[in-house]
């Protein structure tokens, strides 16, 4: 094995602590975002399948005369050029037993557009039985085995179905008040002795079976086909699924999905990139002398730059491989349940959409590729024998608190020592708290979320409430992405500083007070964090809102920003506690030895 190849392999074997931080974080933004993005594309596809299966109407014509439809007008309608077949049937809006109810009268067993689903019992065998659509939000509950007069006739229940049209929880309404059905009866019509009109007839369409019934192209064509059947009668009332209440309330619910899945992903792979620039920054920093043996022995610039392109990138590759497989077949089956509180769900679908994934992982890329480029080709600058020494240290200078000495004067030596190593280092502390601040504001914008979601359902009902599985998986993300941010910049904040924590032991500080030495600093600039991320979640949060157009920032629990703050401030925590080991087991006989 060559030389090279060898420094590569040995490279990342000793930062394997960083190479896998960065895995996880750049999994954890990439998972988040594809998982998202092919949650809505998942749930139109997976009603999709289920109203094909059930061969829904792709349009409904509605007389306005009493008469009803003359045989004439039906098969005119049926040898349109554009109609595939048609399905008249009569329906008929009144109040029974005080409550707004409709009727179906067709014929339930031979139905081949709009096929009823049988829920529990059977299709009426006889003019004495009916039928009666599933229990909503708004339709009462029936058992099999009652009674229900219509029309002047005791009908007894012998089956509960469901209407492929009636899909939303929220129930129907009547066409002319627009008020809640309480009751919605089927009669079989080859049972009907009586001559009732034919109200109502579904269409079937010939060029719309090739198209998903929620795409642009659908509605297009069926827009047309309506067009041409107005030259039959202007008179008639044309219906489609852009008139169907359950299907604009599932493409508006897809539609505030989307924006969620627009506007989160963008502060994950922020966080993400930027935690990547802050690592591939102190490691080629530290690398500096190796770069001047590259140089040395004669290796060119793309060479060496290759060397560390192996390592961000590869830590891009690998990250996005796992959590676009994660997010796509994870996310969508942990969240997808929660439809429920707003639809009736049919079975989920395998439908795969990667597009947001793969845009996802091309700005990751791009974001990994430029910054390790751009830090690469800074240190590679001057000769080798310039390169070879290290930098000098940063030459200390007043900070601004010490030009305020009725407060600087009140500090401790430990606190003094404290700010001046905190301000010292303006990039790292820079990156360490807009890292943190982002961090928070994607936890907080979370727990807002999810207020809005409970507190603002009195408004718009279930289809809030239902975003409070989304805004879990927000928040749990997000605090997945904390900790390992923080546990990356404690980790590369020890590691710089083995020397400065041996000095100290030598100098009779006990572990404790080494340990709070460097903890104090993380903690300090993790604070100023939080204290920037909660406002700017606020921000974050009401642009979302904003483009929801549902709540605001007054649903929002005042405590949510305690709690989010709280929850970043006890992951920080367990971080220090997980890394004390690593400050403990620092010796200080190696590690006084290196160059200063």
């Amino acid at each position: 094995m060559k030389a090279y190849t060898k420094t590569i392999l040995r490279g990342l074997k000793t930062n394997l602590g960083r190479f896998i931080s960065i895995c996880v974080i750049i999994f954890l933004g990439i998972a988040f975002v594809a998982g998202l993005g092919t949650l809505s594309p998942t749930v139109t596809d997976s009603f999709n399948t289920y109203l094909t299966e059930q061969n829904i109407a792709d349009v409904i014509i509605k007389t306005s005369s009493r008469l009803g439809f003359t045989l004439e007008e039906i098969n005119k309608i049926e040898q349109n050029e554009n109609v595939s077949s048609v399905q008249p049937f009569t329906s008929l809006e009144i109040e029974i037993n005080e409550q707004n109810s409709r009727i179906y009268i067709m014929p339930l067993k031979g139905m081949e557009i709009n096929k009823l689903e049988l829920i529990e019992g059977k299709f009426p065998e006889n003019e004495n039985e009916i039928a009666v659509e599933r229990s909503s939000d708004t339709v009462k509950e029936v058992e099999i085995g009652d009674s229900i007069t219509v029309m002047g006739q005791t009908k007894n229940v012998v089956g509960i179905v469901a209407n492929p049209l009636m899909f939303v929880t929220d129930g129907d309404a009547d066409l002319i008040n627009q008020n809640p059905l309480e009751l919605i009866i089927y009669l079989e019509s080859s049972f009907n002795n009586v001559f009732l009109p034919v109200t109502d007839i579904y269409v079937k369409l010939f060029n719309t079976s090739n198209y998903g019934y929620f795409t642009e192209e659908y509605k297009s064509e069926v827009k047309t086909s309506i067009n041409d059947l107005k030259n039959i009668n202007e008179n008639y009332i044309f219906l489609s699924l852009n008139e169907n209440k359950s299907a604009i309330i599932l493409e508006e619910y897809c539609d505030k999905i989307n924006t969620i899945c627009a506007i989160f992903p963008v502060f994950f792979i922020a966080v993400a990139a930027l935690v990547a620039l802050t690592t591939m920054t102190r490691l080629v920093e530290e690398d500096r002398s190796v770069i001047g043996c590259y140089k040395t022995l004669g290796y060119g610039n793309g060479k060496i730059i290759f060397k560390y392109l192996v390592f961000s990138c590869g830590c891009c590759l690998i990250a996005s491989c796992l959590g676009i497989i994660a997010g796509v077949f994870l996310l969508p089956r942990i969240i997808y349940p929660a439809f429920a509180t707003l639809f009736f769900i049919p079975k989920m679908t395998g439908f795969i959409y990667l597009m947001p994934g793969f845009i996802s992982i091309a700005g990751m890329f791009t974001a990994v590729f430029l910054v390790t480029l751009f830090v690469t080709r800074k240190e590679l600058k001057g000769e080798p024998a310039f390169i070879l020494r290290p930098k000098a240290p940063k030459a200390g200078k007043k900070i601004f608190l010490e030009k305020m000495p009725f407060i600087w004067n009140r500090f401790s030596f430990r606190y003094k020592s404290t700010f001046r190593n905190i301000f010292r280092y303006v990039n790292h502390f820079v990156m360490t708290v807009i890292s943190v601040a982002g961090s928070t504001a994607l936890v907080f914008a979370g727990f807002a979320l999810y207020d809005v979601s409970s507190g603002s359902s009195n408004n718009v009902g279930a289809l809030l409430e239902s975003f409070s599985m989304i805004s879990i998986v927000v928040i749990i993300f997000a605090l997945l992405l904390c900790v390992f941010v923080i546990y990356n910049l404690t980790n590369m904040n020890i590691g710089e500083r083995k020397r400065e924590i041996a000095t100290l032991k030598v100098l009779g500080y006990n572990e404790l007070e080494v340990s709070s030495y460097i903890y104090r600093e993380i903690f300090i600039m993790a604070l100023i964090g939080i204290l920037l991320g909660i406002p700017l979640g606020c921000g974050l949060i009401q642009f979302v809102l904003t483009y929801l157009d549902f709540g605001s920032l007054a649903d929002v629990n005042w405590y949510s920003g305690f709690l989010a703050a709280g929850l970043v401030i006890l992951f920080i925590g367990i971080v220090d506690l997980l890394l004390s080991k690593k400050v403990k087991s620092i010796e200080m006989t190696s590690s006084l030895k290196s160059v200063e």
